[in-house]
């Protein structure tokens, strides 16, 4: 077992040899050792730079002297068939000061893993990964699983690089405001009053409440690219992560290393749109709902079976305001609650190609559809195959069973028993039959082993279960700051925007979920009032740029992408048809074969010929045989 010592040193290493291959000089990192003179050096520079700090404005967000440096960190992480730690999957630290403006204050550390290149020759500009949310993790024990198979198909021709922005997974601090929190607050405390304890538990503790933005971890972003120093660097935002990206590319509008930027489920940014951002956010959910009549009428086949749907579909909804539907002793489907089983107020997008029919039968009173939709039992698309599938229920509830009477300590030393579980990750069936007979009895080992030959990979849900990552997948305190701050949701009359809603004659659960949300989140938001982000600017820098956005995405709305393209005029938009939310590994070969396109020349148009072929193809009716 290697230590945590030889561990860094190789993933320093492994930097400093990239470094020096394309003649980049290294930051110095913080276990390399500095002369005494350049230590002197540097303590003078630090002193100037304190002595200026009062002439840096509070929104500076560029880069900060004598930063970033890196620092170790173990890779305890599920370790995906394929790779070993420490050799093709390497972690770290890129160290960055908590103030931008102010390299005495406190450090953050961003975690930080690199999956090296699978293939012979690689390029020299890898790809980093830029999650959304805000607050998801790119390095926890999950994620790494995923993101190594959503690019396994760029990673042949590059490194990929994941991490952890600031405040969020295992960058440090995290920011949970249970960690801030000094003292015992009452038992009745309000969301704002936790709040503002938060905010003051961090400034006393050296992180205020403006070192936590988008703008920063912008800033951040360009000194993880310095501090790993590639000659250049590919960069792929999802979600959040592209509101990341496009505030990075207004800060830094001539950063040399930025080769490429993707940007995938536009996320605009909010502080553009201002004060209206709430109710037309909502509004473009109606948008989507009127979309999918528009698709059927443009399908000759859809129109032909399902003519004047639109109109149907408003005399139906005038029947069942009448008349309710009642499909059973608790369930009753009237003019509002119909909305539920439509989309996008059902996000799924599966039951997209069924909407049509389901209204004709409901039509006659038949409701065949209806309850396919409403108990779940229309399947998701097998496209989306970036996630984990689904926990095969049965077997794996076997599977536990036996483990629980299993002794998983075959060793008294609990780290090298949680090493060894860590180890069984994409296991074959002969290495997890070894480790069940040395943990189990005889015949508990049997029946286990009968269960793992037939699907070896169900022994990686006993690994969630028992070496869960204490890292969630999404950190709450960094998705509340940002959100409140930079999305102002306190800065519209909840009463104005409730209006709105109901003059676009939206459904009246809908209407009544969304005003009861912001209300139950206005008390936390007020109290982050005074770190309110400021309105960026719509100036970005002229970077190669890619946009891929699905067409029926319903977190970040199409329009959202349109807005970003008016703003970036050079980028080039590819709505993806038929596709939800996150689109490359999610959604076929065709949005990756573009992306690659793309990674191959960022100048040059992509061809998107492909996505043709992805319109939803709409259930025709049943017909009698």
């Amino acid at each position: 077992m290697q230590t945590t010592g030889i561990k860094i040193t190789m993933f320093i290493l492994v930097l400093v040899l990239v470094a020096c291959k394309n003649q980049i000089e290294p930051t110095p990192t913080s276990t390399e050792t500095v002369s005494a003179e350049e230590s002197a050096e540097e303590e003078s520079i630090s002193e100037e730079l304190s002595l200026e700090q009062e002439s840096v404005p509070e929104t500076a967000v560029s880069r900060a002297p004598s930063y970033p440096t890196l620092a170790e960190r173990p890779c305890d992480l599920f370790i995906p068939a394929g790779d070993v730690a420490d050799k093709t999957i390497l972690c770290g630290y890129v160290v960055v000061p908590a103030e931008r403006g102010n390299p005495m204050s406190k450090e953050v550390k961003l975690a930080t893993i690199i999956l090296k290149a699978t293939g012979d020759n690689p390029a020299p500009d890898p790809i980093i990964h830029v999650s959304g949310g805000p607050g998801i993790a790119a390095t926890s024990r999950i994620a790494i699983v995923e993101l190594a198979k959503r690019y396994a198909p760029m990673r042949e021709s590059r490194d990929i690089i994941l991490y952890d922005q600031r405040g969020v997974g295992h960058s440090i601090p995290l920011l949970d405001c249970f960690e801030f929190i000094e003292g015992d607050l009452n038992f009745d405390a309000t969301m704002g009053e936790q709040t503002l304890a938060c905010q003051e538990g961090m400034a006393q503790q050296g992180y205020p409440a403006e070192s936590f933005t988008t703008a920063v971890s912008a800033a951040d972003l360009v000194d993880v690219m310095h501090a790993l120093a590639y000659p250049s660097y590919n960069l792929y935002g999802i979600s959040y992560g592209t509101r990341l990206l496009m505030s990075l590319l207004h800060y830094f509008p001539d950063e040399p290393l930025i080769r490429s930027v993707i940007l995938d489920s536009v996320d605009t940014l909010p502080e553009d749109v201002g004060t209206e951002y709430r109710t037309a956010t909502y509004l473009l959910q109606q948008d989507l709902f009127e979309s999918i009549f528009e698709q059927c009428d443009a399908d000759p086949d859809c129109v032909g079976a399902y003519p004047d749907l639109r109109t149907r579909f408003e005399a139906l909804t005038t029947q069942l305001g009448e008349t309710p539907l009642t499909l059973d002793a608790y369930t009753t489907i009237d003019d509002d609650s119909i909305y539920r089983h439509l989309f996008p107020y059902n996000a799924a997008i599966q039951n997209i190609p069924y909407q049509p029919r389901m209204i004709a039968e409901l039509e006659q009173g038949i409701t065949t559809t209806l309850e396919l939709i409403r108990l779940g039992n229309i399947p998701a698309s097998p496209m989306r195959t970036a996630a984990m599938p689904n926990e095969p229920a049965v077997s794996s509830s076997d599977l536990l069973d036996l483990f629980l009477d299993c002794d998983d300590g075959a060793s008294d030393d609990e780290s090298a028993n949680r090493t060894r579980l860590m180890g069984l990750w994409d296991a074959g069936a002969q290495e997890i039959a070894n480790y069940l007979r040395d943990v189990c009895d005889a015949e508990t080992a049997t029946a286990a082993i009968q269960i793992t030959d037939n699907n070896p990979h169900i022994f990686n849900y006993m690994l969630m279960r028992y070496v869960p990552d204490d890292i969630q997948g999404l950190t709450p305190g960094v998705n509340s700051k940002l959100n409140c701050t930079e999305q102002f949701p306190f800065r519209e009359d909840f009463a104005d925007i409730e209006t709105n809603l109901r003059d676009a004659q939206m459904p009246n659960f809908y209407i009544e979920q969304t005003i009861n949300d912001l209300y139950s989140k206005a008390d936390g938001c007020e109290a982050w009032q005074d770190a309110l982000t400021t309105p960026t600017l719509e100036l970005y820098g002229d970077y190669p740029v890619l946009m891929l956005h699905g067409q029926f995405d319903s977190l970040t709305p199409p329009a959202w992408a349109e807005t970003a393209v008016s703003a970036i005029p050079q980028a080039q938009y590819i709505p993806i048809p038929n596709a939800w939310h996150s689109i490359m590994g999610n959604n076929g070969d065709c949005p990756t074969d573009i992306t690659v396109q793309f990674l191959t020349n960022p100048e040059t148009a992509v061809d998107a010929a492909c996505t043709e072929e992805m319109a939803v193809q709409f259930v025709l009716p049943i017909t009698s045989p």
